[in-house]
């Protein structure tokens, strides 16, 4: 069933790693759990939120209402 494999006992060179900054995407998601009795006025309000976040942050972001979760996250255009 299994085959012998004879151990070659050969060293192998890895590279160097790059530094953990640069190994991460740029792009990170924050995900923000809403409460049950935040969600109704967090809908009516949507709007005027999604663009102030948008236009002076730079920020993308969306609404999981069947999860209840706000997710942001950097865009191109993202200063910091």
């Amino acid at each position: 069933m299994f085959e012998e494999v004879e151990d070659d006992k050969e060293e192998i060179d890895f590279e160097k790693l790059e530094k953990a900054s640069k190994l991460v995407d740029s792009s990170e998601i924050r995900r923000v759990n809403v409460p049950f009795h935040r969600m109704n006025p967090l809908k009516k309000n949507w709007d005027t939120i999604v663009k102030l976040i948008v236009d002076k942050m730079k920020l993308l972001i969306r609404m999981n209402v069947k999860h209840r979760i706000i997710e942001i996250k950097n865009s191109e255009i993202c200063e910091d």
